[in-house]
């Protein structure tokens, strides 16, 4: 129930108030404790306002309680007209309002404009980096002089000569880079909405510049046989094996360090040998499956999961003789015709079209499908396999800034199963994808996204398993 009421001098013509209000009543609602809240107040001076003319600024914070409105709070500050000599615009990576993330590298343009009728003479500007975020070892400023003990850049007339004599309507432009600190975090809630600001001084006059900053999220996937959380108690081999099942639990981890973030999606794919089994409820928003396997072949009539395991010969009649014709027709149709049928039987044209489908690919003519054929067969269905990934999302509305920070991470978990394939013999077996988050930073606006790696059955996390454990899959 704070309400703040502005006085300004009547040469200025106020224009914006974020937030929405007017000069008498300007609504803060909540402030919670050891939170900032910022009212910005737009407009200008009018062209007739007399130079060298004091003007004061004045603010007064009332709290409404049971009998009316208390004063708690008042300010003033006082300032001086003066008849501007120059303009001052900046640029970051050439945009005027621009929004980095965090550990981005920023090449700051700075235009100094002589507005005034007269050249102005020995110039010296100076820009002031007032921020936290900012990795003062990262500057570059080759015609400037970096102070690091009040973080300043100043550029003279010695580096840049045009300062020396600035004409009316010239234009210098000067640069710099720096590099925002990837490590930041705030101390307390009156540091988050996070914004990188720098003060520009020259002639006598000063520009303050400030950019909002994209939140720092970060997302961390894990998993575990022995669980060390105690979400679920895992069975089965360890290492994996071949056509066994094996459990796991994954964890998902999220932090969120400066700036509230709405419309939060945090989604992995699973491999196809895996499934979840069980979903832990998450603390906040909703974690859920999306899409099936959807396997296709490159041969219609034959399933997306067959492999031939059989040798396969003159006389033989069976369900893979049948397949086996399905990729005769299509590979030597000139000898299994496209009107010949499909009957199961390995009759004196399928001996002839085994033999015409092994010398296409360089095998011995024999008209058995032994190993050699088999292989070649089957890497036919592999190559001509499509497979849509499963995938498991965690859908999160908004998450306040500092989630992580000030408190722990918000964690969700689900138990998965593994069954590896004889392909992934030896190797290790991938248990979840790579683990993408999206989300809007409502301070800035804009999207922003964090990642981590896949897991295998390695297990990087589980410090509880021997180093056996962690073996390929096994027979």
């Amino acid at each position: 129930d704070l309400n703040l009421k502005v006085e300004v001098p009547n040469e200025f013509l106020a224009s914006t108030i974020s937030p929405e209000g007017n000069l008498e009543k300007i609504p803060l609602k909540t402030v919670e404790k050891g939170e900032t809240k910022e009212i910005k107040i737009g407009g200008e001076f009018a062209k007739t306002t007399q130079i060298s003319k004091e003007l004061a600024f004045r603010a007064q914070l009332f709290i409404s309680l049971p009998g009316g409105e208390f004063l708690l709070k008042k300010a003033e500050k006082r300032a001086i007209t003066a008849q501007q000599l120059v303009s001052i615009t900046q640029l970051i990576n050439g945009f005027q309002n621009y929004s980095p993330f965090p550990g981005e590298r920023l090449h700051y343009e700075l235009t100094i404009e002589n507005v005034s009728p007269d050249p102005l003479r020995d110039l010296m500007v100076t820009t002031l980096l007032e921020s936290e975020l900012f990795d003062l070892n990262s500057i570059e400023a080759s015609k400037g002089e970096f102070k690091k003990g009040d973080n300043s850049i100043t550029w003279r007339k010695e580096t840049v000569p045009e300062f020396a004599y600035l004409t009316p309507g010239q234009k210098v432009k000067i640069d710099f880079w720096v590099d925002l600190d990837p490590n930041y975090l705030p101390k307390n809630l009156s540091q988050t909405n996070v914004k990188i600001r720098n003060k520009v001084l020259v002639a006598g006059f000063e520009e303050i510049f400030e950019n909002k900053v994209n939140s720092k999220v970060a997302i961390v996937q894990e998993a575990y046989y022995r669980d060390k959380y105690k979400f679920f108690e895992n069975y089965g081999p360890i290492p994996p094996r071949v056509n066994q099942v094996t459990t796991f639990t994954v964890v998902w981890k999220v932090q969120n360090a400066y700036n509230p973030i709405s419309n939060i999606k945090i989604r992995a794919s699973l491999p196809r040998q895996v499934k979840v089994l069980s979903i832990k409820p998450a603390p906040v928003g909703k974690i859920v499956t999306s899409g099936e396997y959807v396997a296709s072949s490159a041969y219609p009539g034959i399933p997306a999961e067959f492999t031939f395991e059989n040798d396969l010969y003159y006389g033989l009649t069976s369900q893979e003789v049948k397949y086996l014709q399905i990729i005769l027709k299509n590979e030597v149709p000139y000898t299994y015709g496209t009107k010949t049928p499909i009957t199961g039987y390995f009759g004196q044209t399928t001996l002839n079209a085994v033999k015409e489908f092994q010398r296409k690919y360089y095998l011995q003519p024999t008209g058995i499908v032994d190993s050699a054929t088999r292989l070649r067969l089957n890497e036919l269905l592999t190559k001509g396999r499509t497979i849509q990934a499963k995938e498991i999302i965690w859908e999160i509305e908004k998450l306040d800034a500092g989630v992580g920070i000030f408190s722990g991470p918000i964690v969700a978990a689900f138990q998965v199963s593994l069954t590896p394939t004889p392909d992934q013999l030896r190797k290790y077996a991938k248990i979840i994808d790579e683990v993408q988050l999206t989300a809007t930073d409502l301070w800035t606006g804009d999207i922003i996204a964090a990642r981590d790696s896949a897991i295998d059955n390695s297990l990087p996390d589980d410090t509880g398993l021997a180093y056996y454990e962690r073996d390929t899959v096994r027979p």
